[in-house]
Protein backbone atom coordinates (compact mmCIF):
# COMPACT_ATOMS: atom_id res chain seq x y z
CA UNK A 1 0.00 0.00 0.00
CA UNK A 2 1.55 3.39 -1.39
CA UNK A 3 1.39 5.92 1.86
CA UNK A 4 0.36 9.58 1.59
CA UNK A 5 3.84 10.59 1.57
CA UNK A 6 4.88 8.23 -0.62
CA UNK A 7 2.00 9.41 -3.32
CA UNK A 8 3.44 12.75 -2.56
CA UNK A 9 7.05 12.71 -2.99
CA UNK A 10 6.26 11.01 -6.38
CA UNK A 11 4.18 13.78 -7.41
CA UNK A 12 6.76 15.95 -6.16
CA UNK A 13 9.74 14.53 -7.89
CA UNK A 14 7.36 14.52 -11.53
CA UNK A 15 6.42 17.72 -10.78
CA UNK A 16 9.93 18.38 -10.38
CA UNK A 17 11.02 16.67 -13.53
CA UNK A 18 8.36 17.98 -15.95
CA UNK A 19 9.23 21.79 -14.62
CA UNK A 20 13.26 21.77 -14.81
CA UNK A 21 12.92 24.06 -18.18
CA UNK A 22 10.54 26.26 -18.21
CA UNK A 23 9.53 25.24 -21.41
CA UNK A 24 6.44 27.63 -21.84
CA UNK A 25 7.67 30.81 -20.83
CA UNK A 26 10.87 30.20 -22.77
CA UNK A 27 8.90 29.27 -26.09
CA UNK A 28 6.06 32.04 -25.46
CA UNK A 29 9.19 34.59 -24.65
CA UNK A 30 10.27 33.34 -27.92
CA UNK A 31 7.11 34.32 -30.13
CA UNK A 32 6.25 37.49 -28.81
CA UNK A 33 9.92 38.69 -29.73
CA UNK A 34 9.15 37.24 -33.31
CA UNK A 35 5.40 39.10 -33.12
CA UNK A 36 7.59 42.57 -31.92
CA UNK A 37 9.44 42.03 -34.93
CA UNK A 38 6.69 41.99 -37.27
CA UNK A 39 4.98 44.73 -35.99
CA UNK A 40 8.61 47.13 -36.02
CA UNK A 41 8.99 45.42 -39.65
CA UNK A 42 5.09 46.97 -40.73
CA UNK A 43 6.25 49.84 -38.68
CA UNK A 44 9.02 50.27 -41.41
CA UNK A 45 6.41 50.51 -44.30
CA UNK A 46 7.88 46.68 -45.50
CA UNK A 47 5.53 45.05 -47.56
CA UNK A 48 3.44 42.16 -46.30
CA UNK A 49 4.97 38.97 -48.36
CA UNK A 50 8.95 39.85 -48.17
CA UNK A 51 11.30 37.36 -46.98
CA UNK A 52 11.88 38.56 -43.34
CA UNK A 53 8.69 39.15 -43.28
CA UNK A 54 7.83 35.49 -44.06
CA UNK A 55 10.38 34.24 -41.95
CA UNK A 56 9.21 35.49 -38.80
CA UNK A 57 5.22 34.24 -39.53
CA UNK A 58 6.66 30.65 -40.24
CA UNK A 59 8.68 31.12 -36.80
CA UNK A 60 5.36 32.63 -35.50
CA UNK A 61 3.63 29.70 -36.43
CA UNK A 62 6.29 27.18 -35.27
CA UNK A 63 6.60 28.11 -31.91
CA UNK A 64 2.77 27.99 -31.60
CA UNK A 65 2.34 24.93 -32.60
CA UNK A 66 5.15 23.90 -29.88
CA UNK A 67 3.47 26.13 -27.27
CA UNK A 68 0.11 24.20 -27.63
CA UNK A 69 2.19 20.92 -27.82
CA UNK A 70 3.51 21.53 -24.38
CA UNK A 71 0.03 23.04 -23.06
CA UNK A 72 -1.30 19.35 -23.62
CA UNK A 73 1.46 17.91 -21.98
CA UNK A 74 1.27 19.71 -19.37
CA UNK A 75 -2.79 19.69 -18.94
CA UNK A 76 -2.31 15.61 -19.29
CA UNK A 77 -0.12 15.34 -16.17
CA UNK A 78 -1.53 18.09 -14.20
CA UNK A 79 -4.69 15.52 -14.68
CA UNK A 80 -2.37 12.55 -13.77
CA UNK A 81 -1.01 14.37 -10.35
CA UNK A 82 -4.43 14.85 -9.70
CA UNK A 83 -5.34 11.84 -9.78
CA UNK A 84 -2.55 9.91 -7.67
CA UNK A 85 -2.78 12.84 -5.41
CA UNK A 86 -7.08 12.09 -5.14
CA UNK A 87 -6.09 8.41 -4.39
CA UNK A 88 -7.01 6.93 -7.08
CA UNK A 89 -3.72 5.09 -7.88
CA UNK A 90 -3.93 3.26 -3.78
CA UNK A 91 -1.86 -0.05 -4.91
CA UNK A 92 0.88 2.30 -5.77
CA UNK A 93 0.73 1.01 -9.63
CA UNK A 94 -0.11 4.42 -11.15
CA UNK A 95 2.31 6.90 -8.97
CA UNK A 96 5.30 3.96 -9.57
CA UNK A 97 5.29 4.66 -13.36
CA UNK A 98 4.68 8.30 -13.05
CA UNK A 99 8.10 9.20 -13.27
CA UNK A 100 8.68 7.20 -15.93
CA UNK A 101 6.09 8.66 -18.29
CA UNK A 102 6.72 12.11 -17.37
CA UNK A 103 11.07 11.33 -18.29
CA UNK A 104 9.30 9.42 -21.59
CA UNK A 105 7.09 12.70 -22.62
CA UNK A 106 9.67 15.00 -21.45
CA UNK A 107 12.52 13.50 -23.81
CA UNK A 108 10.38 13.49 -26.33
CA UNK A 109 9.23 16.83 -26.35
CA UNK A 110 12.63 17.72 -26.16
CA UNK A 111 13.51 15.61 -29.68
CA UNK A 112 10.93 17.57 -31.41
CA UNK A 113 12.10 20.92 -30.20
CA UNK A 114 15.68 19.52 -31.95
CA UNK A 115 14.47 18.19 -35.28
CA UNK A 116 12.07 21.17 -35.92
CA UNK A 117 14.23 23.21 -34.59
CA UNK A 118 11.86 25.43 -32.87
CA UNK A 119 14.31 27.07 -30.22
CA UNK A 120 16.74 27.24 -32.47
CA UNK A 121 17.96 31.41 -32.81
CA UNK A 122 16.39 33.57 -35.91
CA UNK A 123 19.56 35.34 -37.64
CA UNK A 124 19.45 38.95 -36.23
CA UNK A 125 19.16 40.14 -39.95
CA UNK A 126 15.61 39.10 -39.57
CA UNK A 127 15.04 39.44 -35.70
CA UNK A 128 16.09 43.27 -36.02
CA UNK A 129 16.77 44.37 -32.39
CA UNK A 130 14.22 42.32 -30.75
CA UNK A 131 16.43 40.06 -28.32
CA UNK A 132 13.85 37.08 -26.95
CA UNK A 133 15.78 37.21 -23.38
CA UNK A 134 14.03 40.84 -23.17
CA UNK A 135 10.72 39.52 -23.16
CA UNK A 136 7.91 38.97 -20.83
CA UNK A 137 10.46 39.53 -17.43
CA UNK A 138 7.98 40.48 -14.86
CA UNK A 139 10.91 40.77 -12.20
CA UNK A 140 12.91 43.82 -10.71
CA UNK A 141 15.79 44.50 -12.17
CA UNK A 142 18.63 42.59 -10.41
CA UNK A 143 20.37 45.85 -8.90
CA UNK A 144 17.16 46.47 -6.90
CA UNK A 145 16.58 42.70 -6.03
CA UNK A 146 20.55 42.57 -5.34
CA UNK A 147 19.97 46.26 -3.13
CA UNK A 148 17.42 44.82 -0.72
CA UNK A 149 19.71 42.70 1.03
CA UNK A 150 22.80 44.69 0.38
CA UNK A 151 21.74 48.17 -0.37
CA UNK A 152 25.38 49.39 -1.10
CA UNK A 153 25.62 47.10 -3.94
CA UNK A 154 27.08 48.02 -7.25
CA UNK A 155 25.93 47.95 -10.65
CA UNK A 156 29.13 45.68 -11.98
CA UNK A 157 27.85 42.61 -9.41
CA UNK A 158 24.23 43.27 -10.49
CA UNK A 159 25.56 43.07 -14.45
CA UNK A 160 28.36 39.74 -13.57
CA UNK A 161 24.73 38.06 -11.85
CA UNK A 162 22.85 38.81 -15.30
CA UNK A 163 25.87 37.44 -17.35
CA UNK A 164 25.82 34.50 -15.31
CA UNK A 165 21.67 33.69 -15.32
CA UNK A 166 21.46 34.50 -18.86
CA UNK A 167 24.72 31.78 -19.21
CA UNK A 168 22.92 29.26 -17.23
CA UNK A 169 19.58 29.35 -18.79
CA UNK A 170 20.91 28.98 -22.64
CA UNK A 171 22.95 26.16 -21.10
CA UNK A 172 19.45 24.68 -19.53
CA UNK A 173 17.88 24.93 -23.27
CA UNK A 174 21.21 23.22 -24.55
CA UNK A 175 19.48 19.47 -25.46
CA UNK A 176 23.04 17.84 -26.01
CA UNK A 177 24.26 18.93 -22.73
CA UNK A 178 20.95 17.71 -20.93
CA UNK A 179 21.46 14.47 -22.64
CA UNK A 180 25.07 14.20 -20.66
CA UNK A 181 23.82 15.15 -17.98
CA UNK A 182 21.47 12.11 -18.24
CA UNK A 183 24.00 9.58 -18.91
CA UNK A 184 25.96 11.48 -15.71
CA UNK A 185 22.48 10.45 -14.13
CA UNK A 186 22.55 7.05 -14.75
CA UNK A 187 26.07 6.54 -14.62
CA UNK A 188 26.56 7.58 -11.19
CA UNK A 189 22.67 6.22 -9.96
CA UNK A 190 24.43 2.85 -10.59
CA UNK A 191 27.73 3.50 -9.12
CA UNK A 192 26.39 5.17 -5.46
CA UNK A 193 23.01 3.26 -5.34
CA UNK A 194 21.07 6.45 -5.35
CA UNK A 195 17.71 6.58 -7.27
CA UNK A 196 18.54 8.79 -10.66
CA UNK A 197 15.53 11.07 -9.19
CA UNK A 198 18.04 12.61 -6.42
CA UNK A 199 19.42 14.13 -9.45
CA UNK A 200 16.61 15.66 -10.83
CA UNK A 201 16.60 19.53 -10.51
CA UNK A 202 14.99 22.52 -11.06
CA UNK A 203 15.82 26.50 -10.61
CA UNK A 204 15.16 29.46 -8.07
CA UNK A 205 15.20 32.26 -9.40
CA UNK A 206 17.22 35.03 -8.07
CA UNK A 207 13.99 37.22 -6.95
CA UNK A 208 12.81 33.79 -4.89
CA UNK A 209 16.47 33.75 -3.41
CA UNK A 210 16.43 36.77 -2.15
CA UNK A 211 13.10 37.22 -0.52
CA UNK A 212 13.91 33.65 1.16
CA UNK A 213 17.75 35.66 2.31
CA UNK A 214 15.77 38.86 3.43
CA UNK A 215 15.21 36.22 6.37
CA UNK A 216 16.48 38.61 9.23
CA UNK A 217 18.25 35.50 10.81
CA UNK A 218 19.69 34.58 7.18
CA UNK A 219 21.00 37.89 6.49
CA UNK A 220 22.52 38.71 10.03
CA UNK A 221 24.39 35.14 9.47
CA UNK A 222 25.24 35.91 5.97
CA UNK A 223 26.75 39.52 7.04
CA UNK A 224 28.68 37.93 10.23
CA UNK A 225 30.11 35.36 7.89
CA UNK A 226 31.33 38.29 5.71
CA UNK A 227 32.81 40.28 8.42
CA UNK A 228 34.66 37.13 10.12
CA UNK A 229 34.66 35.17 6.63
CA UNK A 230 35.70 32.16 8.88
CA UNK A 231 32.64 30.36 8.08
CA UNK A 232 31.14 29.14 4.64
CA UNK A 233 27.66 29.20 2.91
CA UNK A 234 27.35 25.69 1.41
CA UNK A 235 25.13 24.57 -1.23
CA UNK A 236 24.43 20.71 -0.91
CA UNK A 237 23.26 19.59 -4.87
CA UNK A 238 24.50 22.77 -5.91
CA UNK A 239 24.01 21.79 -9.76
CA UNK A 240 25.28 24.41 -12.31
CA UNK A 241 25.66 26.54 -9.13
CA UNK A 242 23.02 28.81 -8.93
CA UNK A 243 22.18 29.23 -5.80
CA UNK A 244 26.10 29.09 -4.81
CA UNK A 245 26.62 32.22 -7.03
CA UNK A 246 23.74 34.24 -5.65
CA UNK A 247 25.30 33.90 -2.71
CA UNK A 248 29.10 34.98 -3.78
CA UNK A 249 27.89 37.96 -6.05
CA UNK A 250 25.01 38.86 -3.14
CA UNK A 251 27.22 38.97 0.21
CA UNK A 252 30.96 39.95 -1.76
CA UNK A 253 33.36 38.75 1.40
CA UNK A 254 31.44 35.42 2.34
CA UNK A 255 32.95 32.05 1.84
CA UNK A 256 30.63 29.98 -0.73
CA UNK A 257 30.56 26.63 -1.80
CA UNK A 258 28.62 24.12 -3.93
CA UNK A 259 28.78 20.61 -3.40
CA UNK A 260 27.46 18.36 -6.40
CA UNK A 261 27.64 14.91 -7.84
CA UNK A 262 27.09 14.69 -11.33
CA UNK A 263 30.32 15.86 -13.15
CA UNK A 264 28.84 17.51 -15.87
CA UNK A 265 26.64 19.85 -13.55
CA UNK A 266 30.18 20.18 -11.17
CA UNK A 267 32.19 21.01 -14.22
CA UNK A 268 29.25 23.50 -15.92
CA UNK A 269 29.69 25.41 -12.69
CA UNK A 270 33.45 25.58 -12.44
CA UNK A 271 33.51 26.84 -16.44
CA UNK A 272 31.30 29.69 -15.58
CA UNK A 273 33.47 30.27 -12.32
CA UNK A 274 36.30 30.41 -14.42
CA UNK A 275 34.99 32.17 -17.68
CA UNK A 276 32.87 34.72 -15.55
CA UNK A 277 34.10 35.26 -12.03
CA UNK A 278 38.00 34.96 -12.28
CA UNK A 279 38.47 38.87 -11.66
CA UNK A 280 35.27 39.07 -9.29
CA UNK A 281 35.22 36.62 -6.71
CA UNK A 282 39.03 34.87 -5.77
CA UNK A 283 39.00 30.76 -5.81
CA UNK A 284 39.65 30.97 -1.69
CA UNK A 285 36.23 32.44 -1.88
CA UNK A 286 34.22 30.47 -3.88
CA UNK A 287 34.42 26.80 -4.49
CA UNK A 288 33.06 24.01 -6.49
CA UNK A 289 33.14 20.50 -5.32
CA UNK A 290 32.69 17.33 -6.98
CA UNK A 291 31.75 15.14 -4.14
CA UNK A 292 29.07 13.05 -2.80
CA UNK A 293 27.49 15.21 0.25
CA UNK A 294 26.90 12.70 2.66
CA UNK A 295 31.12 12.11 2.74
CA UNK A 296 32.32 15.61 2.31
CA UNK A 297 33.42 17.94 5.09
CA UNK A 298 30.95 20.42 7.18
CA UNK A 299 33.87 22.06 8.57
CA UNK A 300 33.78 25.95 9.05
CA UNK A 301 30.04 25.62 7.54
CA UNK A 302 27.66 28.50 8.54
CA UNK A 303 24.77 28.37 6.42
CA UNK A 304 24.02 24.87 4.44
CA UNK A 305 21.26 24.98 1.46
CA UNK A 306 19.71 21.31 1.00
CA UNK A 307 18.28 21.11 -2.51
CA UNK A 308 16.24 18.05 -1.01
CA UNK A 309 12.82 17.92 -3.25
CA UNK A 310 14.01 14.84 -4.87
CA UNK A 311 16.05 13.11 -2.81
CA UNK A 312 14.89 9.76 -1.43
CA UNK A 313 13.94 9.15 1.71
CA UNK A 314 16.55 7.30 2.79
CA UNK A 315 19.35 9.79 1.37
CA UNK A 316 17.21 12.66 3.25
CA UNK A 317 17.52 11.16 6.34
CA UNK A 318 21.57 10.87 6.03
CA UNK A 319 21.82 14.37 5.26
CA UNK A 320 20.02 15.15 8.31
CA UNK A 321 21.86 12.83 10.49
CA UNK A 322 24.86 14.52 9.23
CA UNK A 323 23.96 17.45 9.87
CA UNK A 324 22.85 16.83 13.29
CA UNK A 325 26.38 15.22 14.50
CA UNK A 326 28.60 17.44 12.45
CA UNK A 327 27.38 20.87 12.15
CA UNK A 328 28.39 23.67 14.89
CA UNK A 329 26.45 24.99 16.94
CA UNK A 330 24.70 28.07 15.85
CA UNK A 331 24.99 27.35 11.81
CA UNK A 332 21.92 27.88 9.83
CA UNK A 333 20.05 25.17 7.61
CA UNK A 334 17.69 26.04 4.63
CA UNK A 335 15.30 22.86 3.66
CA UNK A 336 12.13 22.28 1.47
CA UNK A 337 11.02 19.95 4.39
CA UNK A 338 10.44 20.39 8.21
CA UNK A 339 12.79 17.15 8.89
CA UNK A 340 14.89 18.57 10.97
CA UNK A 341 12.08 19.17 13.63
CA UNK A 342 12.50 15.63 14.43
CA UNK A 343 15.97 16.18 15.87
CA UNK A 344 16.78 17.99 19.31
CA UNK A 345 19.71 19.58 17.99
CA UNK A 346 17.44 21.46 15.84
CA UNK A 347 15.69 22.67 18.50
CA UNK A 348 12.54 21.01 17.55
CA UNK A 349 11.08 23.49 15.02
CA UNK A 350 12.21 26.25 12.23
CA UNK A 351 12.85 29.89 13.22
CA UNK A 352 11.78 30.63 9.96
CA UNK A 353 9.08 29.36 6.90
CA UNK A 354 8.09 31.10 3.84
CA UNK A 355 6.61 29.86 0.37
CA UNK A 356 8.56 30.87 -2.75
CA UNK A 357 7.55 30.62 -6.16
CA UNK A 358 10.59 28.03 -8.43
CA UNK A 359 10.85 26.80 -11.59
CA UNK A 360 8.62 23.29 -10.45
CA UNK A 361 6.18 24.67 -8.12
CA UNK A 362 4.78 28.43 -7.16
CA UNK A 363 4.37 28.23 -4.02
CA UNK A 364 7.56 25.87 -2.60
CA UNK A 365 8.26 25.77 0.89
CA UNK A 366 11.72 26.74 2.72
CA UNK A 367 12.22 26.01 6.32
CA UNK A 368 15.01 27.80 8.03
CA UNK A 369 16.18 25.47 11.54
CA UNK A 370 19.13 26.71 13.50
CA UNK A 371 21.80 23.84 15.00
CA UNK A 372 21.09 25.05 18.52
CA UNK A 373 22.71 21.89 20.43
Amino acid sequence: MTTSDDTDAVVRRARERLFSVEYGKVIRARATACVRALRERHGDGAVDDDKRTRILRGKVGDLLDALKKWSELVERFEGEFARVNDGADDDGGVSSGLLDSVRDSLEEFETFLVEDGILDDLPRSVLGDVADGDVGREVPATIDLLRKVCPDATMDRADRLDEIMDELSRKELDLEWRARVLQDMKRVSSHVGYSAENFSYGSTPYSSWVELFGCERLRNKMEEMSDAPSQSYVVWGSSVGWLVFYGALTFERARCKGVEILPELHDTAVRLQRDYMAETVSSERLKFMCDDMLTSSLDNAGVVFLTSVCWDKSVHRAAAVKLANELSVGALVIDYSDQLSEFEEFGKGHVHHTQLSVSWNPNQSFYVFEKVT
